[in-house]
């Protein structure tokens, strides 16, 4: 009787063991931590590559290819941070016994993820109050650009050869029309012809160059928006892509590091 309460004790014992240890916390914080700061020595030095690649004399990469080469610096530190983390998370965990090998592998890819997911979190963490500087700069420079080109494409629209004098009130009212006419909201037809007669007063041209005039920079400036706009979406989608790579990436590099683990 007092053998089967001590097999049944011992049994309770080590189940409550292998629930307990099914998860290594302490090996998931590690990777995480390496991984959050191996990602931010990787942007700190993406950053100062990204630097040495622009030049404010115009001899720089263009903007497109800056962000393409953004976007696979990104991919890389994905992959190297979290590959890190997740080796370390295999390599650190505790030694799980009696398990089948589906289990083992199953425990492996997820310690692997709950690295990528802390690891995301920390570096979150580390890197808010440069996002928030970084951020706030580039909300300024931003505003800056988008004004120098509204202002850019309504001195298109008034350029001449001969002195128009004091145009200052009619550049104003052709620029809030012209930003009207760019989101296609609140312009009437009347809008759209006293804005040719704006430029044809300013510039001498004909009533129907103005207006040809006028299409033509609004098509020039909704096509620059549009391209914009795609170059955006375009490196928002490889940014999910970038993470979802470090996710994986960790899961299988916890899965290698499980294994070296298991055979010491």
């Amino acid at each position: 009787m007092s053998q089967v309460i001590s097999d049944r004790a011992v049994s309770t014992t080590s189940a409550a063991s292998a629930v307990a240890s099914a998860v290594s916390w302490a090996a998931v914080l590690a990777g995480s931590a390496a991984a959050a700061a191996f990602a931010l020595v990787l942007l700190t030095l993406g950053v100062g590559l990204g630097l040495s690649a622009v030049s404010p004399w115009g001899s720089s990469v263009s903007g497109s290819t800056f962000s393409w080469l953004a976007v696979a610096w990104l991919l890389a530190v994905n992959l190297f941070a979290f590959g890190l983390g997740g080796y370390l998370a295999g390599r650190l965990r505790t030694r799980w016994t009696d398990l089948h090998q589906d289990e083992v592998y199953f425990r492996d890819t997820a310690h692997g993820l709950l690295v990528w997911c802390v690891g995301m979190i920390l570096s979150a963490c580390l890197i808010a109050s440069a996002i928030t500087g970084t951020v706030s700069t580039a909300a300024t420079t931003a505003s800056s650009a988008v004004a120098n080109n509204a202002t850019y494409f309504v001195d298109t629209l008034l350029r001449s050869d001969r002195d128009a004098g004091n145009s200052e009130q009619s550049r104003n009212e052709i620029g809030l029309i012209f930003g009207k006419l760019l989101s296609n909201t609140g312009v009437t037809t009347d809008d759209r012809t006293y804005a040719a007669q704006l430029i044809a007063r300013q510039t001498g041209l004909s009533q129907s160059d103005a207006e040809q005039r006028l299409s033509q920079t609004i098509d020039r400036a909704k096509s620059a928006a549009e391209a914009a706009r795609k170059l955006a979406l375009q490196t928002a989608l490889w940014v999910f892509v970038a993470m979802l790579i470090g996710a994986f990436t960790a899961s299988y590099m916890a899965t290698v590091g499980g294994e070296a683990r298991d055979e010491d």
